[in-house]
């Protein structure tokens, strides 16, 4: 017994030694070393809510929806065959920002976010000297959290450049994400009527499906079932929403020109998914449907690079890339060296034609209810694809019921109508073999040891070496108590300005979670948002998002623990959202 001891005790102090004195590894100073030739453009991320391809000019659409869009198109480069990570806005938006594939970060509904020890491509152009604002109190949410953008708050894009204008020293890298397009389709009257005519509601049963798209946000596709009459009216106010986008991106080039930006700035206009429009009887994406897919009006999106004197003009690439691939594209613009665990490649070699076009297989997957899964953490559902431009294999996986397979020759089936699974068995079998592989991939691969902190304790550095963190000591935090909001608060837009901030009494830095029950019916959800410190601020919301999205989500409940076992839970706190 003696003995074992000693040889315990001796190996701990080997490995404390070992802790103390190992070189410190430091590949993240060695990437920001990188950096030090860099380019310093500025870049602008436009992406529009639910963009479906089909309906821009510069993708053959015959209606004027989209002329600035077009334009950039013209003077810049345009991408076929883009195809995205996700098919809802979160799981989505992550693998744009990390060139990582949700199967590896695993924002695949709510209450979820990345590993904060992945150092994602805006922290390491933050730490190269870009200033990266957030801007929009929608990133607020968990699933935005570690994805590298600074906690600072705006209440629009463009009042951003009104408040720097004259002095923006540094570049900068600014996204913003437009909710036109999204349900409801409610442009207002100066979009609709370039589009939308009352003739064409042919009955007062189509006035009433239609009434829906016009109002509500999210219409699961078990609550109505829409008719080949609903068609015309529903694709003009969809026409309008995209028709007010293309103004919203008009004004912001102008504040570029404005501002003598447009010569070094990177402008990339694309979306966070595609949108249904009827095309399989239904619309909307999985966090409206509550029925999520993998058509290609919802992953073949729209995607433009623009940038007057650094990219090509009039460039058009057909073949197939990945949003996952945008980043690493950016960092060769700016001449920082990709990182080799980002999962995209560049794609300024096919843009330059210093490499021949090439396409890249995509790897999609979503969650049936996206955003709106009905326990966010035990998702049952899964949808997994993988796309070439000729074909598509997709794999339905529940743990309620068989796996259910479709395979789409997309160069015949553009529109994917018939299911070739059991006619091309060879395709599926390969696609099906490459699918299985890629997932299995995907739970080997973890963040990579960026670098060591120098400050260390020997307990730290033992710990680190097993790959351990240590425990926050909850000894003394006190019970929390709610300060703001107050019990049945009425929460008027006009009178915080769009302002959200969650106070309670706790401590500055300990870790808490805030447990929320929201909305009734087809808005109802749950969830968790993890905070460190006693403050929650998600800065200022648009009046459209207020409207859109808290408004029809009444009533919330909120409580408050610490984030520990068991839970010391605040007594619940009940408000409501007001215009």
């Amino acid at each position: 017994m003696k003995k074992s001891l000693g040889i315990l005790l001796l190996l701990v102090a080997v490995l404390l030694a070992y802790a103390a004195f190992r070189p410190v590894r430091a590949p993240k100073d060695e990437i920001l070393q990188g950096g030090k030739n860099m380019r310093p453009y500025n870049i602008l991320i436009l992406t529009s809510e639910s963009f479906n391809l089909r309906h821009l000019g510069c993708y053959g659409y015959p209606k004027p929806t989209s002329p600035t869009i077009d334009q950039l198109a013209k003077e810049g480069v345009l991408f076929t065959q883009m195809v995205n990570a996700s098919a809802w806005t979160n799981e989505s938006l992550i693998s744009l920002f990390t060139s990582l594939e949700s199967g590896i970060h695993n924002v695949i509904t709510r209450s979820r976010n990345i590993d904060p020890k992945w150092y994602t491509p805006i922290e390491i152009l933050r730490d190269l000297g870009y200033d990266a604002p957030r801007l929009q109190g929608f990133q607020g949410d968990q699933n935005h959290s570690f994805v590298g953008f600074d906690d600072v708050e705006w209440r629009k894009t463009f009042d951003w450049f009104d408040i720097n204008s004259g002095k923006i020293e540094q570049p900068f890298l600014i996204f913003w994400h437009f909710l036109p397009a999204h349900l409801p389709y409610d442009a207002g009257d100066t979009y609709e009527k370039m589009f939308f005519r009352e003739d064409m509601i042919r009955s007062a049963a189509s006035r009433e499906r239609i009434a829906r798209v016009r109002k509500d946000s999210v219409i699961l596709k078990s609550s109505v079932t829409f008719q080949p009459e609903d068609s015309a009216a529903i694709h003009a106010l969809y026409d309008a929403e995209i028709r007010r986008f293309d103004d919203f991106v008009k004004e912001a080039i102008a504040k570029l020109k404005r501002e003598g930006l447009d010569k070094n700035t990177i402008v990339l206009i694309g979306c966070d998914h595609g949108e249904e429009i009827l095309e399989h009887g239904h619309v909307g994406h999985s966090s409206t449907t509550g029925a999520g897919h993998m058509y290609d009006e919802l992953i073949h999106v729209p995607f433009i690079m623009w940038a007057p004197g650094i990219l090509p003009e009039g460039k058009v690439i057909s073949a197939q890339m990945r949003t996952i691939d945008v980043m690493p594209t950016l960092f060769e613009l700016v001449h920082v060296p990709v990182p080799s665990y980002f999962r995209g490649q560049s794609m300024l070699g096919v843009i330059t034609g210093r490499e021949a076009p090439a396409d890249r297989p995509a790897y999609v997957q979503t969650s049936k209810w996206g955003f709106g899964e009905p326990d966010p953490f035990n998702v049952k559902d899964y949808i997994y694809c993988v796309r070439t431009p000729r074909w598509k294999f997709v794999s339905f996986v529940s743990n309620k019921e068989p796996v259910r397979e479709e395979l789409f020759n997309l160069e015949e089936d553009p529109y994917e109508q018939k299911n070739l699974i059991e006619q091309h068995v060879k395709e599926a079998n390969e696609f099906r073999v490459q699918l299985t592989a890629r997932l299995i991939e995907y739970t080997k691969i973890k963040p990579p040891k960026i670098d060591v902190p120098v400050a260390r304790t020997p307990g730290e550095k033992l710990l680190d070496f097993f790959g351990l963190t240590r425990a926050y000591d909850f000894s003394g935090v006190p019970h929390p108590k709610w300060i703001h909001p107050a019990d049945n608060l009425a929460w008027a837009y006009a009178k915080t300005n769009g302002q959200i901030r969650l106070e309670w009494e706790g401590v500055k830095g300990c870790p808490y979670v805030i447990e929320y029950e929201l909305g009734t019916g087809d808005y109802h959800l749950t969830g968790e948002v993890k905070v460190d410190g006693n403050v929650k601020d998600f800065g200022e919301f648009t009046p459209q998002y207020w409207s859109t999205y808290l408004v029809v989500r009444n009533p919330f409940k909120l409580r408050v623990s610490p984030d520990k076992t068991p839970r010391d839970w605040s007594e619940w706190v009940t408000f409501r959202f007001e215009p």
